[in-house]
C-alpha cells in the first residue's frame, strides 16, 4: 500500500456464523495445510485482531510459552475455538478446513475484537504468523485502497493437501 510498509494480502470478512477465509497466497506462504490445527494469538493492541500460526514454526518461541502455559492447548486437548488468557494474550486453537476457511465462535470473536460482519485485513506478519488486524494506522490505509482484494466465504475449489 505504501513504499516500504507492510504486504497486504486483502480483507477477510467475517460471516454471521463466525467463518473467514484465508487468502490463497497467505495459505502458500505460511505453508497452513487443509485440515491442520493452528493457534490464534491477540495482535498488538494497536491492531487488535490476532496472529494465526502453525504449531511446527512457532515451537520454541516466546509466542508458545504463552501457549504451553494454557493445560492442554499445546496438544489441542482444550476445547477447539475456546479463548483462554495467557498472560498478556488471548490464545485458542482451531482447524483450517478444506477451502481455507476457519470459523470461531462469537465469544471468542469478541475476545479477538471482532464481531461478525467486520472484515478482518490479512497482512505479512512476522516469520511466526499471519496478522488479521482490525484498527489501526494500516486499517485506515488499507481503507484507502479499494483495490484491494476482498476474500469473502463461498463455494471455492477445495485446497490440495
Amino acid at each position: 500500500m505504501v513504499k516500504g510498509g507492510k504486504h497486504v494480502f486483502g480483507w477477510s470478512p467475517i460471516d454471521q456464523q463466525g467463518r473467514f477465509r484465508i487468502p490463497s497466497a497467505a495459505l502458500e506462504e505460511y505453508g497452513f495445510l487443509p485440515g491442520e490445527r493452528v493457534f490464534l494469538l491477540t495482535a498488538s493492541r494497536t491492531s487488535g485482531g490476532f496472529i494465526i500460526a502453525r504449531r511446527p514454526v512457532i515451537s520454541g518461541t516466546v509466542l508458545f510459552f504463552a501457549i504451553d502455559t494454557v493445560p492442554g492447548l499445546a496438544d489441542f486437548r482444550a476445547e477447539e475455538g475456546r479463548a483462554f488468557t495467557s498472560g498478556k494474550r488471548e490464545v485458542c486453537w482451531t482447524t483450517i478446513d478444506g477451502r481455507g476457511q476457519l470459523v470461531l465462535p462469537p465469544e471468542t470473536l469478541r475476545t479477538f475484537g471482532v464481531r461478525p460482519g467486520d472484515k478482518i485485513l490479512a497482512v505479512r506478519g512476522s516469520y511466526a504468523g499471519l496478522s488479521l488486524l482490525v484498527r489501526g494506522p494500516m486499517i485506515e490505509e488499507a481503507e484507502r485502497h479499494p483495490e484491494l482484494e476482498v476474500f469473502s466465504i463461498g463455494p471455492d475449489r477445495a485446497l490440495k493437501g
